[in-house]
């Protein structure tokens, strides 16, 4: 029996995508590679993020240690500079041109289509459920606008991160129905505890019987991973009230953990299901009025520090009811924006505090990473050989707003592009910067002036494993490579 990769189960006027099975295999032309993009907001503390000098084998920086179990999965990158801003430009205005290759003007523009969407416009041909998805855990917020997204379609407009914050949503835009009648009835299952895999179940059942056991287990495997997002999704959806901040705030409690995870388990199966090859996903935006309360300090940080039940209350509250993320990354300083005047915490304390945030966010990268790397892949291996999930920020250092140096992880081969297990500093980079300890940690010394490479040559490297022909003239629909921008930057050699 064969396969087409494209098989649905169908029932009730649904449709669900199948994951990769070994009956596809004859039918598979090539292996699809996936990119995803991982964005975390107010740049980080540097000493504690970057890895050792490049070596071979490497050891993770404490922020990273989460990621321990898939170090041989692992390439991190040095040596590479998002674009400076321009004159004038508000500070945290790198987020937005983290994919434009530019920096924004003075009335928030960017300078071109971002990267993504170049790529996704041309994904379109492949006739997937979604050519890319741009997600987050919160809209815009006080009319706050460009420099809090990383996806434009073209220099005047801005996709906003994400098109709903709910997971119920992505849910249903991923694996519900395109006819109307059949999606509202889908969301109707949701609401009373019926799964989508209750629609198609008997399709599922006869197909079972014509597959090998290997197979089978696989999609017993897959259809349980649909029903625990489904049980997780259960809980009745946020309602928005009139005002637009507290429409979109997190909820009380640890529920942003889990609305992070539901979003990673969704990339998972979005991947494993080939209904998408690409997503930017930001843990946040820049300059948000967030509190991290819903933490639990560890009794044991990254690098061995260890926390004590006073030390560990102390940062709860620190985390909770003192100060926003963006004022921590400021630890050296008083009064952060009129955040926190006449602050009681210490410097050090603000550091410890955000090097709990730091590693939360590392946390929910590398449950994606897991999970990835724990399910099968076309061509043998598993579904993170064919993946590059990038983990990165707009800035390398919070308290500066320093844009160079970027600490980067790409887990995954990329197909085969990437060799990964170590650490890698780019080199023949064009722009220079004057290095110091308390910016660069372990990576550099007073002095050094480093020649960073643009983070363009980055994407342009990764997207090339995609499949796109960025040479190549756009068609109709397709986003324009203005002036051949793309095409002509350098290209990384990862392997």
């Amino acid at each position: 029996m064969k396969l087409s990769r494209r098989t649905m189960l169908r029932g009730g006027g649904l449709s669900l995508a199948l994951p990769f099975l070994e009956v596809m295999e004859a039918r598979a032309q090539a292996r699809p590679v996936r990119l995803l993009i991982f964005n975390t907001p107010n740049g980080f503390y540097r000493r504690s993020m970057v890895s050792s000098v490049p070596e071979m084998p490497f050891s993770l920086a404490p922020t990273l240690r989460s990621l321990d179990p898939y170090k041989s999965d692992l390439l991190v990158l040095s040596g590479i500079d998002n674009h400076d801003r321009a004159s004038g430009q508000d500070a945290h205005s790198p987020q937005a041109e983290m994919l434009t290759g530019g920096p924004t003007s003075q009335d928030k523009i960017v300078a071109r289509p971002s990267y993504d969407q170049f790529l996704s416009s041309r994904l379109r041909k492949l006739g997937l459920r979604r050519k890319s998805l741009e997600l987050s855990t919160r809209r815009t917020l006080n009319g706050q606008a460009s420099k809090m997204f990383m996806s434009w379609t073209s220099t005047t407009n801005y996709i906003v991160t994400p098109q709903n914050p709910d997971p119920h949503a992505m849910y249903l835009d991923l694996f519900g129905a395109s006819d109307p009648a059949a999606m509202e009835a889908a969301a109707r299952a949701i609401r009373h505890r019926k799964g989508l895999v209750d629609f198609v179940l008997p399709q599922a059942k006869s197909l079972n019987t014509r597959l090998g056991r290997e197979d089978q287990a696989r999609l017993a495997e897959y259809l349980q991973s649909l029903t625990e997002v489904q049980r997780q999704l259960a809980l009745p959806p946020s309602t928005c009230g009139k005002n637009q901040e507290a429409a979109f705030a997190y909820p009380a409690g640890s529920s942003l953990e889990k609305q992070m995870d539901l979003i990673g388990d969704l990339v998972v199966l979005a991947f494993q299901c080939d209904l998408t090859r690409l997503v930017t996903w930001q843990s946040d935006i820049e300059t948000v009025r967030m509190k991290y309360g819903f933490i639990t300090p560890p009794a044991t940080l990254g690098d061995g520090t260890p926390l004590d039940a006073a030390r560990r209350d102390r940062l709860k509250f620190v985390l909770g009811s003192h100060e926003y993320h963006n004022g921590l990354s400021h630890y050296s300083q008083g009064t952060v924006d009129g955040e926190a005047p006449n602050s009681p915490a210490t410097a050090e304390e603000r550091i410890l505090a955000l090097r709990c945030i730091e590693e939360w966010n590392t946390q929910r990268y590398a449950r994606v990473v897991g999970k990835l790397k724990a399910l099968p892949g076309e061509g043998g291996g598993t579904l993170l050989d064919n993946c590059m999930a990038v983990y990165t920020g707009s800035m390398s250092h919070g308290a500066t707003h320093d844009v160079h140096d970027l600490p980067i992880v790409v887990a995954g081969r990329g197909g085969g592009i990437i060799t990964p297990g170590r650490h890698l500093r780019v080199s023949g980079g064009t722009s220079g910067h004057a290095g110091s300890p308390e910016l660069f940690g372990r990576s550099g010394l007073p002095g050094t002036v480093y020649a960073g490479q643009k983070i363009d040559s980055l994407w342009v490297t990764l997207g090339d494993a995609l499949g796109i022909d960025t040479r190549a003239a756009p068609g109709l629909g397709e986003i324009a490579d203005t002036g051949n921008f793309w095409a002509t930057r350098a290209r990384l050699n990862l392997r």
